[in-house]
């Protein structure tokens, strides 16, 4: 998608080629994204214990804190939110590690021009959810095909059932590569503002 969006050609064996190169560093800020990602949750937990231990002193029960649960929850997902493009670094712009976090940070950081919501975050999460439904869109117009193929021939359950299970795998993979692209897109938008 990058090479196209670039004007190259795109060949299959190059494209393996270029992507092993950078495979040790993907899977290296993969795990950092994931620890980044474990502190995040963490910072939530243990701010929930103190709100319930605050909870604890103020009322005859700590589980009022529960009120607290939503917003903390938030925590979590604005940390995923901000460093979801560490892929799109890595493979593209050669950057890893604690670099390619922090540049995705920074890349979801500031404002856009335009009348649609300004907040490249909020972007995200807009086009993140317009994934989603596109997505299970996609997934149930393979899938349900395949639920009607194993309800009806039941004489021939395996048969129906790798057909179905074909057709749910075709599904998925079609959406996810729509998703795939669309991430890659939105990464180039943000970059070139």
């Amino acid at each position: 998608v990058s090479a196209t969006y670039l004007g190259q050609g795109v060949f299959i064996g190059e494209s393996y080629r270029f992507v092993m190169s950078r495979l040790g560093k993907y899977l290296v800020t993969s795990m950092l994204f994931v620890c980044a990602v474990f502190v995040f949750f963490l910072a939530a937990v243990a701010l929930g214990i103190v709100f319930f231990v605050l909870f604890q002193m103020l009322t005859p029960s700590g589980w009022w804190s529960a009120l607290t649960w939503l917003p903390l929850s938030l925590i979590p997902a604005y940390g995923i939110m901000k460093l979801l493009l560490f892929d799109k670094v890595v493979l593209i712009e050669d950057v890893a590690y604690m670099s390619a976090l922090k540049r995705s940070w920074l890349l979801l950081t500031g404002k856009a021009r335009g009348e649609w919501p300004r907040g490249y975050l909020l972007r995200l999460i807009i086009l993140l959810h317009l994934f989603v439904l596109i997505y299970f869109t996609i997934a149930l117009l393979f899938q349900f095909p395949a639920s009607l193929i194993q309800m009806f021939f039941t004489s021939s359950a395996l048969f129906a059932s790798i057909l179905g299970q074909v057709l749910s795998n075709l599904g998925g993979v079609i959406a996810g590569v729509f998703s795939s692209v669309s991430m890659v897109a939105f990464y180039y938008d943000i970059r070139n503002r």
